[in-house]
């Protein structure tokens, strides 16, 4: 799903291919930085740690470093390796949270011949573990991303083992529990989240301090601990409430959401309420709590948008004009109701962040760049000139929408092309509720 958009997709072997010649002569100049990174020499393999038990891997961490494959298109194509999908490991968003790094690394021979090289390495085990592989004459994206895979699949196993369940208590004595505790914990198991973010979630809310519950980081001691974890390739997160003491599970749930931020949020929000079942929360609370029901009244802004995904497209080719109305988005074309989403059946939305980069608008396809040796100069200025607009990024305006429909739940992506994107965001805020849509 978290961290490769259609978007992207669509554009990888274009943007990829463009700079072929011009970054040739780029890296040759760059190629010994290169080479000392990776730590040996041109044509080396070190298989110092090949023979290693496979680590128990659950994220893995992505890298390139080979102007010819960006890092998130590598990635891309990782994750369209069925032996990759199939072993349930995700890609994780932080190299500190990752328990298997994969870095590419290039390396030029001579000006005709490319080398490149993938370094698997893991400093907690003490891995570390290098190929090397001419560059692939052809679908060079779709080879390097298969031998990363293998690599990666040489050293990493599947925690594919169920995590023992926590023994539960009867319902009176998680009553007691409840009502007794003095001090909370977040504990995070997934690196798609962060500890702060989930402490953040917490102490904003007032319920604690009224409750009289302090809030305490992962080295203080607590009566109660929030362990929160994510299913992979979803949207749902899970959480528990263990008691500290005994580790027995006094209760657990779900929410649905595409970021932790908003996740954490939901989490929270759901753990409030069933610590309330057993433990009310005083009526200051109560009676001071943010009203959540959205005002759409008399909201008259239009947006143009295009279908993202490849699916939609086919579907809804060409703009369409979305509005809110009612509570609902509206999509029409021409005049024609083509669909509508239901503010209450909304599960989340996101900005995608998606961008294109100033290097896109001047990157010339490969086969205009095939000449002479007269032209490597050109050439070049050329590769050395792209290399650095690419730093330069134009948002895309890209959003993807979850909802329920007919019980089953749709998701979708759209780019904004007329409009005020950040007030369209503002406005699916009010619709979608931050903290609704436990999982079903």
């Amino acid at each position: 799903m978290r961290r490769a958009k259609a978007i992207r997709l669509f554009r990888t072997r274009f943007r990829a291919s463009a700079t072929v010649f011009g970054l040739a002569c780029f890296l040759t100049i760059f190629s010994p930085l290169a080479q000392a990174q990776t730590g040996t020499g041109y044509g080396s393999n070190d298989h110092a740690s090949s023979d290693s038990v496979p680590l128990p891997c659950a994220a893995i961490w992505i890298e390139s470093r080979d102007p010819w494959i960006r890092t998130v298109d590598l990635r891309t194509r990782i994750l369209m390796v069925p032996e990759f999908v199939n072993s349930g490991m995700a890609i994780s968003r932080d190299a500190e949270h990752a328990d298997l790094s994969i870095q590419l690394a290039v390396s030029i021979d001579d000006g005709e011949t490319k080398f490149d090289y993938l370094i698997a390495s893991s400093a907690k085990a003490k891995l570390r573990d290098q190929v090397s592989f001419k560059w692939p004459a052809e679908d060079y994206e779709e080879v390097v991303a298969r031998k990363a895979v293998t690599l990666l699949l040489a050293h990493c196993s599947a925690t594919t083992s169920k995590a023992v369940q926590p023994p539960q208590l009867p319902q009176e004595l998680v009553k007691e529990k409840l009502i007794s505790v003095r001090f909370i914990r977040p504990i995070v198991r997934t690196s798609w989240m962060t500890d702060e973010v989930l402490l953040s979630a917490l102490r904003r809310r007032p319920e604690f301090a009224e409750w009289g519950i302090k809030i305490g980081s992962l080295n203080k001691g607590s009566d109660l601990n929030l362990v929160v974890g994510h299913v992979l390739s979803t949207i749902t997160w899970t959480f528990q409430l263990i008691d500290s003491d005994s580790g027995a599970l006094l209760d657990q749930g779900s929410v649905m959401a595409f970021n932790d931020d908003r996740a954490a949020i939901r989490i929270v929000s759901a753990a409030i309420k069933q610590i309330s079942l057993r433990r009310p929360i005083p009526a200051p609370v109560l009676g001071s709590g943010k009203s959540h029901v959205a005002d759409y009244r008399n909201y008259r802004e239009a947006w143009m948008i295009e279908a993202a995904s490849e699916d939609l497209q086919k579907r809804f080719p060409g703009e369409m004009h979305l509005s809110i109305e009612n509570g609902s988005l509206i999509v029409e074309s021409q005049e024609q109701n083509l669909f509508s989403i239901k503010g209450e059946s909304i599960i989340d939305f996101a900005d995608t962040k998606s961008f294109d980069t100033w290097g896109d608008k001047i990157r010339l396809t490969a086969d205009r760049l095939d000449c002479d040796v007269g032209c490597l100069p050109f050439l070049l200025a050329y590769g050395m000139l792209v290399s650095i607009l690419d730093h330069f990024h134009i948002p895309l305006q890209i959003f993807e929408i979850a909802w329920f429909e007919d019980k089953t739940m749709r998701v979708a992506s759209f780019r904004v092309s007329k409009g005020n994107y950040q007030d369209l965001l503002s406005q699916l805020e009010l619709l979608c509720n931050v903290e609704a849509h436990d999982s079903p």
